[in-house]
């Protein structure tokens, strides 16, 4: 597909062939990644993250894929290289939530985004044991579990009172406290990228994130909530975006809107 290097954020005939193949990358890696579900040994990463031999096989999948159908196009993965020096790139992590996989509780995922001068404009995100897609095709996303496919949304907010997402293996004090500010209606507990499928699906409205994470864990949620409805957001207010060499993001708040509300705001800078 060598026609990919005019590729433009509004050019969907291209984007939803891209989406296929990576949707395709997502499920045959996620199908390896079951071969091991229940069995796998880890070690653990010089950052202190567990590794397993699911995260180094998906990875393989899915970069020999790419690599076959996108010659032109780096790969920035978790298990990979973790820079480059073109504005377009895809983002990979071929295991995300690897505590959660370790742990056999299903809220694992592969994720694969595209991302061009710093936007995720398209994002594949499978769940490999509960046999559920979402993705977003770079103008609409879906979720598909089975046959079922369907277009999906963000919720429609009418009170202050916001269903929130938070993390089952990263909470911390700074959640905590802003967690009681906002005084939610609901609270969420998930795993990996979960969390952000769950407000582009309309079922949460806020998932806050005060410590770090890599930008392969967030991207293409990212853009599946874009295009539902949503962003993520700095805790400045300012849209997240992505670096082809810095992939440390400290925090975020991914929201069900394309922008704040005011409460949101101060909530935030009660806990700075």
């Amino acid at each position: 597909m060598d026609e990919i290097n005019s590729l433009d954020e509004k050019n969907y005939k291209k984007l939803k062939q891209i989406s296929k193949i990576i949707n395709n990358l997502c499920l045959i890696a996620g199908s390896k990644v079951m071969k091991y579900y229940g069995i796998s040994s880890y070690k653990v990463k010089s950052d202190g993250s567990p590794v397993t031999k699911a995260d180094i096989e998906a990875n393989k999948i899915i970069q020999e894929g790419l690599l076959k159908n996108f010659k032109n196009i780096p790969i920035i993965s978790e298990e990979g290289l973790q820079s480059c020096n073109s504005d377009l790139f895809f983002l990979v992590d071929p295991l995300d939530g690897t505590k959660e996989f370790l742990q056999e509780n299903g809220e694992f995922t592969v994720n694969i985004a595209l991302i061009l001068k710093g936007i995720p404009i398209l994002g594949s995100i499978y769940l490999p044991q509960k046999n559920l897609m979402y993705w977003t095709n770079g103008k609409e996303s879906y979720s598909k579990n089975k046959k079922n496919k369907k277009i999906i949304k963000v919720s429609e907010i009418t009170k202050k009172y916001y269903k929130i997402e938070v993390s089952r293996s990263h909470m911390d004090k700074k959640t905590e406290k802003f967690v009681k500010l906002l005084n939610p209606s609901k609270i969420n507990t998930a795993g990996s990228s979960l969390k952000i499928c769950n407000i582009s699906n309309g079922d949460s409205d806020l998932y806050p994130r005060f410590n770090n994470v890599f930008a392969w864990d967030i991207a293409a949620g990212h853009a599946i909530l874009k295009n539902a409805g949503g962003e993520i957001f700095k805790l400045s207010g300012e849209i997240l975006t992505y670096s082809n060499s810095n992939l440390l993001i400290e925090s975020f708040l991914a929201f069900s809107r394309k922008t704040l509300p005011e409460e949101i705001v101060k909530s935030v800078k009660k806990i700075r």
